[in-house]
This record gives C-alpha cells, structure tokens and sequence, in this order.
C-alpha cells in the first residue's frame, strides 16, 4: 500500500506525475485568454461589502457596499523579465469596471447613493512576482503590485445630485488614486496567505476534488519547488498528480515517478506532460474493494450466448459462462 509523499522534507523532492513547462513569452497568449474569463465568473455580477469611509477638508464619503456589473477590457500589456533575471512583470491595461454603490457623501449637502451608478475607466494593474525556492521543495511567492486609473464617475437619478457629484470630481478621483495601495495591499494579501497556507500544509491541503467524487481525489502540492529563468524563459511546474482514496488513505503506488519528462525545443511553446503512475493511481483509487469481479449464474450466461451464439454452438447448450474482471 503506497501512502502519500509526506511534505517537509528536501529527500520527498521529485518530479511528481505531473509536469509543465511554459515559456514565459508565450504566457502572454494563455493570460490573455484565461484571465478575462476567469474575471467574468470571478467578479461579474458580485457584491462586495466595503465599509469605506474618507474624511478629507469639507467633505466626507461612505460606501457600504459595491455590486460589480462587469469587468472587462483586459488588456496584457506586457509580460517581461526584470533586471533581477528572475522576476516577472505582469502588466494588465484598459480595465473598465462598471458597477452599483450604495453610501452616501456629506458636504454641503447630503448626497445619497443609493444604486448609484460607478464607472472605473482605464485600470491599469502591475504585478511583480518570483519564486523564492528555500530548498528543493519548499517555496514561497515574492510579489508587488501597482493599480493606477484614470477616471471615476459617479451617477445618480437625480439631476441635482449629479451636478453635485460634477463639482466633486476631482475630489472623488484624488480619494480613489490615494487609496489604491490599499487595493494594492489586498493583491499582496493574496499571495502571502497561499504563501502560509502552503508553508503549513498537510497530505490533505491541496486535495482537488476534480472527479466530483466523495472519496477521489487528486493531489495537486507540488512536487518540487518550481522555476522561474531569463536564462531559460521557462516557468517549470511539477505536481504530485497521483488520484487518493480517502476510505484507504492511500494512492496505491508502490513506485512514484522518479523521471524528469525532457524539454522539446519546437514550436510547441507549452509541454504538459502525465506520468502514467497518475493514470494507474486513477483507476487504482476507483476499482479499489470493487475489484475483482467474479460473476457466474444463468443470467451471465444467458447473456453471453445471446451476444455470442457461436459459443453455445461450440460448447453446447449445458455450457456455463462466468463473467471476471481485475485490474
């Protein structure tokens, strides 16, 4: 009975069942697909509570909360090496939010707005990121981020309001730009909490439950630390990729892979590959208790000699058939 690869140890380093290598100038082409559609069902059509409070000279702004309508218009603008050779530029550009607030601004008068209409015009995202390898296995995610916008509008139903808001507009979009580093701060978050979840992972925390399975499920902690090089323009991951089952706590491998798959150099920029230790531990974790199966009565061999009549005419008509089966 094979058990999961323990984690925390350099020795527990190897290359897992599952491998991918991407070139870091075609990475630009797979954000520029994904990430959109991951926005579309991330943050389309969601609510966020926000609690916001600003106080400045005259002025005071709330927003209870922001119900985000689309998000859309990304752009990757580039995606580079820094002078470090090791760290990433990601930069995102043409981000429009359209959105629903509801808070109020006191100022002279008292603004409400309820279902007021937001427009963020021209986001413009940068994210800087490496990988900090401790050792052969253990890693963390090193990263900075800058947000910049280049306008805010706020509309209301009445006419009244509007015009107020109009006089406020630079007001408002100086409150907005001056806090972005705490957007900022909350895409660091981000990384730093998957940083200490995976520094304080057990054999279950990067479990995927991918097969819709109570019991199935495949093990996705990495296998080895990965990488990240101008010198070779690669990102290079390797998973563990072996299915487990929760009622035998185990993958039933005796033999994980020790192989590192090779790196085509051809046009195909992206390689994926699975070791066939994932497919075995797939169909392993499955038949387990379930297999083998051994079925012998006149419906199995009624049913045989219907399919195969040449069987009963060979064997004769007192033959009796079994049906078996084991992986």
């Amino acid at each position: 009975m094979a058990a999961l690869l323990s984690v925390g140890s350099i020795a527990d380093a190897a290359p897992g069942a599952i491998s991918s290598t991407l070139r870091i100038s075609s990475v630009n082409n797979i954000l520029s697909t994904f990430v959109p559609i991951l926005s579309y069902y991330v943050l389309n059509n969601k609510t966020m509570t926000l609690d916001f409070e600003e106080s400045g000279f005259g002025y005071k702004i709330e927003i209870d909360n922001i119900h985000l309508n689309t998000v859309d218009g990304w752009k990757v603008k580039d995606i580079e090496f820094l002078d470090d050779k090791n760290t990433v530029r990601v930069h995102y550009s043409g981000i429009n939010v359209n959105s629903v607030i509801d808070g109020q601004i006191t100022a002279l008068w008292l603004i409400k707005l309820h279902m007021a209409q937001c427009n963020i015009t021209n986001l413009d995202v940068q994210v800087d990121f490496a990988i900090d390898a401790e050792d052969a296995l253990n890693w963390k995610i090193v990263s900075s981020s800058v947000l910049a916008l280049d306008d805010v509008t706020i509309t209301t139903t009445s006419s009244w309001f509007n015009y107020l808001l109009g006089l406020m507009h630079k007001t408002i979009v100086k409150m907005v730009r001056e806090n972005l580093p705490k957007a900022e701060a909350e895409i660091k978050k981000i990384f730093t909490d998957f940083n200490t979840k995976y520094a304080e992972r057990d054999d279950m925390t990067f479990m995927v439950n991918i097969l819709k399975s109570n019991y199935n499920l495949l093990n996705l902690t990495t296998s080895t630390a990965p990488s990240l090089s101008e010198e070779t323009g690669l990102l290079s991951l390797n998973f563990d990729g072996l299915f487990y089952n929760t009622n035998d706590k185990s993958t039933h491998i005796t033999k994980p892979n020790t192989v590192q798959p090779p790196r085509y150099d051809h046009s195909h920029s992206e390689q994926f590959w699975l070791h066939e230790s994932m497919i075995n531990s797939l169909f392993l974790t499955m038949t387990e208790g379930k297999l083998p199966i051994d079925v012998s009565n006149k419906n199995i061999t009624d049913m045989i000699t219907l399919f195969n009549p040449e069987l009963k005419k060979f064997y004769g008509d007192d033959a009796e058939f079994e049906l078996y089966a084991e992986l």
